[in-house]
């Protein structure tokens, strides 16, 4: 009898050992700062700033900003799950020739890396850094802090990645700039699916030495809005009422002179939200802040051939898969193709040898 009683106090304290240790491993990781899970639920909330004050800017600047819900002007200012706040610091005067940030989603971690490993790839070189702005997905994705540890370029913003979210995208994208990354002498915005020639652009941009308060971009001017119910770029009269748009840069990629962040990004706070990111950024945020925008018809919002040659004189053209953009990089890295005869180098000395 008494073998069975010690036998049952040995099983109950046996379970009491599992329940608690499944309590410690749960339960308690639920209820603290957790960047395994990319939740961050017992941060201090600060209310938006109203105010650019030494005070305002640091609380800002400790990133605990509150959650994005709705669209009122007074939530424009966002917190960042992966902040790679010390990027832009430097320990000498010289300015970032350019800093770029290639707007994307989890889900592309492919085109990511194919930026990385080709127009991406010359950062140290040409005096530039490139981060990429993803949000957050519904199911979560853990990947995302492994690919920001491994290569440190990674800024998420808590703000849910879908269309109609890109204009919030894109403030972000200029509080992040102002905030933590101001030492620039240009700012790029692109799509992930987009190859951006460096080197062209590089040269475009020491022809502009002289200018500032600048867009580079593909310009659009006098565009009406879309009414068309159907269309994805749909903007109905009570979101904009005008029969033209103010002149404005197709987002696919657009550079910004550095002397307009500040202003833009103050603007962007407080304008009229529009959902088509592009035309509120470069458009009715720029409005009135006396801003140049700068056409270059190499700066293509459509596509282009997949090959070197074509991009001998382009700076950007959109919808470019990794495979496109592996083989663009490629052949211009090589000149293995002769762009007047169109032959392939390589191949004309195989075909020579048989």
């Amino acid at each position: 009898m008494k073998t069975d009683v010690v036998y049952l106090v040995v099983i109950f304290c046996a379970c009491a050992c599992v329940n608690i240790l499944l309590f410690v491993v749960h339960v308690i990781p639920e209820r603290s700062f957790t960047v395994r899970r990319l939740v961050f639920p017992n941060a201090t909330a600060i209310l938006p700033l109203q105010s650019t004050t030494p005070e305002s800017l640091a609380r800002r600047k400790s990133h605990n900003a509150p959650p994005f819900d709705d669209h009122s002007q007074n939530n424009r200012v966002f917190r960042f799950i992966i902040n790679p706040h010390s990027a832009c610091v430097r320990n000498d005067s010289i300015r970032w020739a350019m800093v770029t940030i290639v707007v994307s989603s989890s889900m592309y971690t492919e085109r990511r890396q194919a930026i990385r490993n080709t127009w991406g790839a010359n950062g140290k070189a040409s005096n530039s850094k490139l981060f990429f702005l993803l949000g957050t997905s519904i199911s979560g994705n853990n990947d995302i802090a492994k690919e920001f540890e491994l290569y440190q370029d990674i800024i998420q913003v808590d703000i849910l990645d879908r269309y109609q979210n890109l204009t919030y995208k894109s403030v972000a994208m200029l509080q992040w700039f102002n905030d933590y990354c101001s030492n620039a002498q240009v700012y790029m915005k692109a799509d992930d699916d987009v190859y951006v020639n460096t080197d062209n652009v590089f040269t475009k941009l020491i022809s502009l030495a002289n200018t500032s308060r600048f867009f580079l971009c593909h310009v659009f001017r006098n565009a009406p809005p879309n009414r068309d119910l159907r269309s994805k770029w749909y903007t109905s009269e009570t979101e904009y009422d005008k029969p033209y748009f103010p002149t404005y840069c197709s987002g696919i990629a657009y550079i910004m002179h550095g002397t307009i962040l500040q202003d833009l990004y103050s603007s962007a706070r407080i304008a009229k939200y529009l959902t088509m990111e592009d035309v509120f950024i470069t458009g009715i945020s720029a409005r009135d802040l006396k801003v140049t925008h700068i056409h270059d018809e190499n700066i293509w919002w459509t596509t282009a051939p997949p090959n070197g040659c074509a991009f001998q004189k382009l700076l950007v053209a959109h919808y470019m898969t990794p495979n496109d953009m592996f083989v663009v990089f490629s052949q211009l890295q090589s000149n293995e193709v002769n762009c007047t005869t169109n032959v392939n180098k390589y191949l004309k000395i195989v075909e020579d040898m048989t």
